[in-house]
Formats: C-alpha cells, sequence, structure tokens
C-alpha cells in the first residue's frame, strides 16, 4: 500500500477509532477485488499451542495488527516488529485504543535479504512469521531455523506460514507468489526442519490460500481429512456471500479443477502436496 494511503487510515483511525476505520478500509478493499489478506481467523492456529499468560511471543510482520492482539490474549507478552513504520503506528493505535498494555510493538529493519532480528538470548516460547510479511530475496529455510532457535527458550515453537514449491498453483496464477522464504514440498519442509533441530511437527492447510485469510484450517496428515473436507465441505463456497466469492473466485476455480481431476484419477490423498501452501508449527528440539 502507497505511504499516502497509509497515512489517510491512520488519520481514520485517528478520527473514527480503529474498528470503524478498518471496516470502511476492508470495505474498500473489496469493491476493488483486492484480496484481504488477514483476520480473526488467522491466528487460529494459536489454539494448537500450549500457551498461557506466562509465554512471550515474537510476531515478526505487524500486518493490521490481527496476530499480536490476538496473541496478546493468550500470551503475557507479545513484542511485534516490523520494518513498515505505518504499521508500527497502526498497531501502537490499536493498542492504545483497546487498552492492551503488554504488546510492544518496534520499528526495526527486517527483509528476508539480510534477515536479522534484534534480540539475544534464549527470549520466546513462540516466533510467529508469515512470509507475506517480508520482502527481499527469498531466504533459505535452513538459514532462518537457525536464526529464530537461537531465540527460542528449551521446547519453543516456531510458527510459519509458507508456500508450496509443488503446487500447481504457482503456474496456473501469478497471484501472491512473490515468496520471502524459500519455498519447498511437503516433504522438503519435514527434512529441513527436522535436521535443524525442530520436532512435533503440526502442518495445516489454511484454505483457500496461505496468504490470506483463512476460512478453513486442513490438517495435512493421512487421507482421511482430505478426502472428507473435499467431499462434504468444500462445495459449499457455492452458497457463500457475493463478496466472498468475488475475493477467492482465482482460488476457487483452480482447487475445484485440480479437485475434479484428482477424484477422476483416484488421487485425492495426493491433494496435501499440492496445496498452495502451509501453516507449519514445531518445537525446539530439547536436545538442541
Amino acid at each position: 500500500m502507497a505511504d499516502l494511503d497509509m497515512q489517510a487510515l491512520l488519520k481514520h483511525i485517528e478520527r473514527d477509532g480503529w474498528d470503524v476505520a478498518l471496516y470502511d478500509f476492508f470495505r474498500n478493499q473489496i469493491k476493488k477485488n483486492v484480496a484481504i489478506q488477514e483476520n480473526e481467523r488467522s491466528v487460529d492456529w494459536k489454539y494448537f499451542l500450549p500457551l498461557t499468560h506466562q509465554s512471550i511471543a515474537l510476531v515478526v510482520g505487524c500486518g493490521w495488527g490481527v496476530g499480536p492482539v490476538s496473541l496478546s490474549e493468550t500470551c503475557g507478552k507479545v513484542y511485534a516488529l516490523d520494518s513498515d513504520w505505518y504499521k508500527v503506528a497502526m498497531l501502537n493505535q490499536r493498542k492504545r485504543a483497546k487498552k492492551l498494555k503488554y504488546i510492544f510493538p518496534i520499528h526495526a529493519h527486517v527483509s528476508s535479504q539480510d534477515f536479522c532480528l534484534p534480540f539475544v538470548g534464549e527470549k520466546f516460547d513462540l516466533i510467529a512469521i508469515r512470509d507475506i510479511e517480508l520482502s527481499g530475496k527469498p531466504l533459505k529455510l535452513a538459514d532462518l531455523l537457525r536464526s529464530l532457535k537461537k531465540l527460542l527458550k528449551p521446547g519453543g515453537y516456531i510458527y510459519l506460514s509458507v508456500g508450496n514449491r509443488w503446487s500447481p498453483y504457482r503456474w496456473l496464477s501469478n497471484d501472491l507468489l512473490d515468496d520471502a522464504i524459500q519455498p519447498h514440498s511437503l516433504w522438503g519442509y519435514k527434512h529441513i526442519f527436522k535436521r535443524e533441530g525442530f520436532d512435533d511437527m503440526q502442518i495445516y492447510a489454511p484454505l483457500p490460500h496461505h496468504q490470506r485469510e483463512p476460512l478453513f484450517y486442513l490438517p495435512v496428515k493421512g487421507a482421511g481429512p482430505i478426502q472428507f473436507f473435499f467431499s462434504h465441505i468444500f462445495s459449499l463456497f457455492d452458497t457463500a456471500s457475493p463478496e466472498v466469492k468475488q475475493a477467492y473466485r482465482k482460488q476457487y476455480k483452480i482447487a475445484k479443477m485440480v479437485v475434479q481431476m484428482a477424484t477422476i484419477f483416484r488421487l485425492v490423498r495426493w491433494i496435501p502436496y499440492g496445496l498452495p501452501g502451509f501453516n507449519i508449527i514445531a518445537k525446539k528440539t530439547d536436545a538442541f
């Protein structure tokens, strides 16, 4: 978003409050056919983690503030880091408006090209990153994990939202695929995480796309959940509101084609390997 648009949004927040300003903003974005990248469901993955009010979390990339604010309801302290001053300013506005004492927005240069976080020592129980919040040359996953592991407490968790190297979406659409974290296949992610000292992996498919607000979290484990979803739930998209249909028309069209082909050739159990992206949760191995 252009700086002038961000300035206008900040003034709107100051004048009418956070909720009204963002409602108007997102309504205009939908009218322009611009995809919304996050909402409250974007942080539902936190319920898969043993977080408490003693937990300390770091969110790399403020986004629209949804991630830090949602995590602050569960964790004792949440640090939110972003290189975009306007996003940090917006989170500060939301913090003051909602009187959120334990969110700490930080303005610092962070990019995938020269990734470095301004912390030392094992400080965090959770570090969360969405690849869409970074910019620059794609960062090697192994380098990222090594950097983050140094900041995690023993038994701490990483949450990453990343693309799938093998997804047919990559060549069927050029929408939202500027990977800031080098993408791998499902097998590749499992191998690299294990090699770099992480275990207890949970992998989910945030549908319809990992770089947009999720409608569903689909566990990528075994054929059962995949088959049930595409047999009984997937078609419910046809009953969605016109706004939702408009926002996800490309993804749904591609997904419908892939599902039809997979059903015809009895390849439904292989669908997870072709999904647009994944949400990966992994625990720092105590031995490392």
